[in-house]
């Protein structure tokens, strides 16, 4: 076996295999290769010089330590349960921490999945709050309602969100709300908070992301979002606690392997607004 970075002459053989290991269309798979991950942030593992398996690891960081995201592992049908993405997983990690990378995230892609990256290093650390909740029964304050544009946008996230959070570098940031802004989506901004709605996999408007200081701030934002988007019961699938849903109990979402020596996460990390919405 022999494991690489991925180059552009790889594009065509990585979206072959993104469409068919995870439904989605050529030009989302173009789009991750080209823009969110790039080439250089790719691994490819071969097998007989046959494309076998696939990684992204796109970079970021947690406060003042930097990391990578582990995107879009798939193996090839035929070279699955022989241990390639294990080894390209370690292969990954060492090449990173080279790097100055000082953890890696990824988030399974199903339930079963965290074991399987648990023998791998990897422990549950990040969590989701999945509410659905009727709209507050309180007078809507003033909103805006617009497409995400990127600059503001992170201008939101780091007046509203908590310190300490992982945020992808600038470039995938920038390719995530471009992704976001062309599928539909919303941001809804009060004087008190914002909430950033897209649509699932059935076309209806979610809840991903929501900034506020306070349980009325949140309420708040969603009675705007409520009246705005005309959400009757507002879906929420947000990283846990929020103050939109103090009392909800927390859903498993991400895992993190630290690379060099541990460091405190806090009692309650955050993994600020990724593609795998």
């Amino acid at each position: 076996m022999h494991i690489r970075s991925a180059s552009p002459a790889d594009e065509a053989s990585f979206c072959s295999l993104w469409q068919r290991a995870f439904g989605d269309s050529e030009e989302f798979a173009r789009f991750v290769f080209t823009r969110y991950a790039g080439s250089r942030h790719i691994y490819i593992a071969e097998e007989g010089g046959v494309f076998a398996a696939m990684l992204c690891a796109i970079p970021g960081s947690l406060g003042d330590h930097p990391g990578v995201y582990l995107y879009g592992l798939a193996t090839e049908p035929e070279f699955r349960r022989q241990g390639i993405m294990s080894a390209l997983i370690e292969w990954t990690c060492r090449a990173e921490r080279t790097r100055s990378a000082q953890f890696a995230l990824l988030v399974p892609a199903g339930s079963g999945l965290f074991d399987y990256y648990a023998k791998r290093g990897f422990r549950t650390a990040f969590y989701r709050c999945m509410e659905l909740i009727p709209r507050p029964a309180r007078p809507a304050p003033v909103c805006t309602l617009r497409a995400p544009r990127a600059a503001a946008y992170f201008d939101l996230q780091e007046t509203f969100l908590p310190a300490g959070r992982f945020l992808f570098n600038p470039s995938p940031r920038r390719a995530i709300i471009s992704a976001l802004s062309t599928d539909g989506a919303q941001v809804v901004e009060t004087a008190e908070g914002f909430g950033l709605f897209a649509p699932d996999e059935g076309g209806n408007m979610v809840c991903w992301e929501l900034g506020a200081p306070s349980y009325e701030a949140a309420s708040g934002v969603l009675a705007a979002a409520a009246d705005a988007l005309e959400l009757p019961m507002i879906a929420c699938r947000l990283p846990w606690p929020s103050p939109a849903a103090p009392h909800a109990p927390p859903h498993p979402y991400a895992m993190v392997r630290f690379l060099d020596a541990a460091f405190d996460l806090g009692e309650a990390p955050y993994l600020a607004l990724d593609l795998g919405i």
